[in-house]
């Protein structure tokens, strides 16, 4: 049997705290690349990794086994998040193509699949399967591309209106052209920037969410209701026909892997160290054979670790390990059942105390344990033993703060008081089952319950930093003041109180939402402290 390659391929995606669709693509690209004899050639694994969700950009060269990294964006186009955050985030010093020594990792980081030229194919065959058999002529066609743009960044357009111009230069169709979200020419143009009686939308996205399924069927007039339309839809006497996101079409993948293989031609300046995961990895299953030969079972997060021979199993730690639970195989299915709730509602943070029961996930070898115990909690097992060893590089909030650009910018401004607060309502156990270890500097401790247990927080993750630009951004200073009594106290106390073990609360990464309970938790604590002063 050959070695595996000591070298993982990253694919990074932007994420989102308020939507699982929004990483699908991601998650699709990685399970079919994992399967694959010519990528397991070149990679032991394949790692998703996210902006605005779990496993972090921050955390995921951390938490692999390899001294050689390829990442790769499935980005649309070159611009802020590709230039910027992504390579920040990893510890680059410069954008793609680009190739540094990063913690002892040899780091590719590639260009974005969404500038691959083959995407043209893609578009092209989007096109020819969303019409079908239908007796369309490609002379009496136009195919009109769907961007985001913004008037804030011209790369935002880059991508889509170089896509047109390759489609143009096929001469396939009589007309190409684009539409955006954000710039003109807008969505709900689209009939007047082409004559042709079929017309074609594709929208050059990465994935299929609110934009693709809400925003843009209801701009070109095609929406039944949400999220519901009929290919195709007459709109002002032409037929127009809409495809889905281009990033998810099954072809990415190969496109995916052709960015990865770009890299691959500058290889390691010298011999490297063995990443700190591979000590991290062997140390956790001693740990666990050793807590279970003592106790019969290692617990570590929500997860229950038992015997399975001939290696491990691991179930949710409320259930009984006799009881009627859906087994699950592939390794990739700790990634899935860490995505939902029981209820079926998104976890964007993994260490929420929400992980969903009824599940066995078995048999696995000791690297196989800690390939799902990462896919449960994601950097977990490398971050435990940097802990125990003295090892673990802790962030305080100030620095975390002042990396945030962009949107996020306005974190910065968060006051000693505002981000004590904010810890309260984001970090207590009822939200996060991590132990606190960062402070707000080295002169201000943060003054909570930093729990306990073998999940370690070592740095605000991207929830808090959410939840501290909502606080910046929406407290102004009142008009009026009102004061409140005792009595209004404690109706508002009840309220909280009530809508923070009811079930009527909005989506938890959806931060500036009233009902969000990390918002909740913030209101509780200003105003118990307001009647304590």
């Amino acid at each position: 049997m050959q070695p595996s390659p000591d070298r993982a391929l990253v694919i990074v995606g932007h994420g989102s705290h308020l939507n699982s669709d929004s990483a699908a693509p991601i998650m699709q690209h990685t399970a079919a690349l994992r399967t694959r004899a010519d990528v397991r050639a070149l990679f032991s694994w394949v790692q998703p990794a996210f902006w605005k969700e779990e496993p972090a950009l921050g955390d995921v060269l951390s938490m692999l086994d390899c001294r050689e990294v390829v990442v790769v964006p499935l980005f649309i186009s070159e611009g802020y998040f590709t230039e910027q955050v992504i390579p920040r985030e990893l510890g680059l010093s410069g954008p793609a193509p680009y190739h540094e020594l990063v913690d002892g990792k040899w780091v590719h980081y590639c260009e974005p699949v969404g500038t691959h030229p083959h995407m043209t194919d893609v578009v092209i065959r989007r096109a020819r399967t969303i019409i079908g058999g239908e007796p369309v002529s490609p002379d009496e066609t136009a195919i009109v591309i769907v961007g985001h743009g913004t008037l804030r960044n011209e790369n935002s357009a880059l991508a889509t209106v170089n896509q047109v111009a390759a489609l143009r230069a096929r001469g396939l169709y009589s007309e190409v052209e684009a539409v955006f979200l954000d710039q003109p020419p807008f969505v709900d143009q689209v009939t007047e920037v082409v004559r042709a009686g079929e017309i074609v939308v594709v929208p050059y996205f990465i994935a299929d969410g609110y934009h693709t399924q809400e925003d843009i069927p209801e701009d070109l007039g095609i929406a039944a209701g949400r999220g519901v339309y009929q290919n195709p839809t007459v709109v002002a006497g032409r037929r127009i026909w809409y495809s889905g996101a281009v990033g998810t079409a099954p072809e990415v993948t190969d496109l995916i892997l052709e960015r990865a293989r770009e890299a691959l031609t500058e290889p390691p300046p010298t011999a490297l160290p063995l990443p700190p995961a591979c000590a991290a990895q062997q140390a956790f299953v001693a740990w666990v054979e050793t807590a279970i030969r003592e106790r019969g079972v290692a617990e570590f997060g929500q997860i229950a670790i038992r015997r399975s021979p001939p290696g491990f199993e691991l179930t949710h730690h409320e259930d009984a390990p006799d009881a009627n639970l859906a087994t699950h195989t592939g390794l990739t299915y700790a990634e899935e059942l860490a995505r939902l709730t029981d209820a079926g509602e998104y976890r964007p943070l993994k260490s929420a105390p929400t992980l969903r029961h009824g599940w066995r996930l078995c048999p696995l070898d000791g690297p196989g344990l800690c390939r799902a115990v990462n896919g449960f909690y994601p950097a977990s097992i490398v971050f435990w033993h940097q802990v125990r060893e003295g090892t673990l590089a802790i962030v305080p909030w100030h620095e975390t703060a002042a990396r945030q650009t962009g949107m996020f910018r306005a974190a910065r401004q968060l006051t000693a008081q505002q981000a004590q607060d904010v810890a309260w309502a984001c970090c207590d156990r009822s939200v996060c089952l991590k132990r606190l270890l960062w402070d707000l500097d080295a002169q201000t401790p943060l003054e909570l319950d930093r729990g306990q247990g073998a999940l370690v927080c070592r740095e605000a993750c991207s929830l808090f930093v959410s939840m501290a630009r909502t606080v910046v951004t929406s407290e102004r200073p009142a008009p009026t003041t009102v004061e409140l009594s005792p009595a209004d106290l404690e109706s508002l106390r009840a309220l909280f109180g009530a809508a923070l073990v009811g079930v009527a609360l909005d989506r938890e990464g959806e931060v500036d939402a009233p009902l969000n309970r990390r918002r909740l938790r913030y209101l509780l604590r200003k105003i118990e402290r307001a009647d304590r002063g």
